[in-house]
């Protein structure tokens, strides 16, 4: 063999190398490409399911329930519903109805996102306040459950009263959700569940609204399904036929209820409770004495409010100017005043009145008064003293101020019964009014408040110094 021909059979060699070397390096990058490109498929699929999230969330944060699904066979993107009940609960995403955008109602391989939501017995999250835990009291002494069931029950019970709110938590969270086993962790609370049908599609829907076909068997198959169960695991291996029944290719995105609600605010509040017994309290010379840290004076306490047990006593002139608290005693029975003309509550242009803060909420409230009842001029003029009850529940007016006259002699005691506003109060002001009379202009109220009783209930809610003697209407 010549040299020649050696070497050219060398060269050869060197360029048939090259040439696989090549070969394999696009075979590589092909390979690469199709990697990088799936990969680049799924991230833009997940990112349109947590924006479509998003988009659900701050739907129900606004109208305190989760939309029902759109007609997946149409491409409104409403939802759609009759009466409370969803139509179709195998549905899309009702992406107008949410404020989504069209093209984040798609995948990446332009099919729909499938939503699914609990609509189930235990209250579906798609009925008016579905979402709602505000009414919801996490503490509660006597739980006292939900509204009653089917789908559109299992709700926090309302109450315009805030300390008889009393449905916990976990009574409104009770079997209700959709189920979703996360890369083995279960989860049986889901509110809702997206899902994309993956790179092959089945059981998803197209743009145009036709129905790919299912998975015969397995996860595939459920995520079809309103309740599923659903599934989050590990993509079936490459060689599995995309119409295998173990075939797994779809991304799922949700959001179990606990966790919504807290995101959009609607969780359970801790509402006040009722107090279990009464709050009584008789203003003499010992139970001041132990307020006070001495034994009281006629005359200015030098403080404008005390505690008597976790009951506030505050004193106070116009609006709301603090103003120290007088103590009296009176035909043989103390009270506290404000101090300023004189030691009662008066009527005068200060606007005199006692603000009594309870530690727990009530319904009815007691008190007797001393030195308060009907009185007669100079003139013979007979005149009727006034006092103005005003019932607070956390801060906000409850019902309408109850006005109360006097019914005995003016210098003795007149005790009430029992008054309620009609809803729970932590706090009650007392306030002289104009004493009234028929035959002339106003005249001057003047009073002590000698005993209170504050009760949950309307038995026997009267003072330690209430006889009938001095009971009045």
């Amino acid at each position: 063999m010549s040299r020649w021909t050696r070497q050219s059979g060398a060269s050869g060699l060197v360029v048939v190398i090259i040439l696989v070397f090549v070969m394999l390096g696009l075979l590589a990058a092909a390979s690469l490409g199709r990697s990088r490109d799936g990969s680049a498929e799924r991230d833009q699929t997940i990112a349109r399911l947590n924006l479509a999230a998003q988009a659900l969330e701050q739907y129900a944060a606004s109208a305190q329930r989760l939309p029902c699904p759109a007609n997946p066979v149409t491409d409104t993107g409403d939802e759609v519903a009759t009466g409370a009940t969803c139509t179709h609960d195998t549905g899309t995403i009702p992406w107008k109805t949410i404020g989504l955008r069209h093209d984040d109602a798609f995948d990446a391989w332009a099919r729909k996102i499938s939503y699914r939501v609990y609509t189930g017995n235990s209250g579906s999250l798609t009925q008016a306040g579905g979402v709602s835990m505000v009414q919801c009291d996490v503490m509660e002494p006597v739980p006292g459950g939900t509204t009653g069931a089917g789908s559109a029950g299992g709700m926090c019970r309302t109450n315009s009263d805030p300390y008889l709110r009393n449905t916990l938590p976990v009574e409104y969270l009770q079997n209700k959700g959709l189920t979703i086993n996360d890369s083995g962790t279960a989860h049986t609370d889901a509110a809702y569940v997206l899902i994309s049908h993956g790179a092959t599609g089945l059981g998803g829907y197209t743009i145009s609204g036709a129905k790919l076909p299912n998975v015969a068997i397995g996860d595939e198959t459920n995520h079809t399904q309103a309740t599923g169960p659903f599934r989050i695991r590990a993509f079936s291996d490459s060689d599995t036929s995309a119409t295998a029944n173990g075939h797994f290719d779809d991304l799922v995105a949700y959001r179990r209820l606990p966790d919504l609600v807290k995101r959009i605010g609607l969780e359970a509040r801790d509402w006040p409770e009722l107090g279990a017994t009464a709050t009584s309290i008789t203003f003499d010379t010992p139970t001041l004495t132990t307020a006070l840290g001495t034994a009281p004076s006629p005359g200015d306490t030098g403080r404008n409010t005390f505690n008597v047990g976790t009951t506030n006593i505050s004193g106070f002139t116009g609006t709301s100017t603090a103003t120290n608290l007088s103590f009296e005693t009176i035909g043989g029975a103390g009270g506290i005043g404000v101090f300023g003309n004189g030691n009662l509550v008066t009527s005068g242009g200060a606007g005199e009145f006692i603000r009594i803060d309870l530690a727990d909420g009530a319904r009815y409230f007691g008190l007797t008064l001393n030195d308060f009842g009907t009185y007669t001029d100079v003139g013979g003029n007979v005149f009727t003293e006034k006092v103005e009850l005003r019932f607070y529940s956390l801060g906000a007016l409850v019902g309408a101020p109850i006005v109360k006259s006097g019914c005995r002699t003016d210098g003795g005691l007149a005790s009430f019964v029992a008054i309620t506003p009609g809803l729970s109060f932590n706090r009650v002001e007392l306030r002289a009014l104009p004493a009234t009379s028929p035959t002339a202009i106003p005249g001057a109220t003047g009073f002590l408040l000698s005993a209170i009783q504050a009760c949950p209930s309307s038995g026997l809610c009267v003072t330690s110094l209430t006889t009938l003697g001095n009971l009045c209407p």
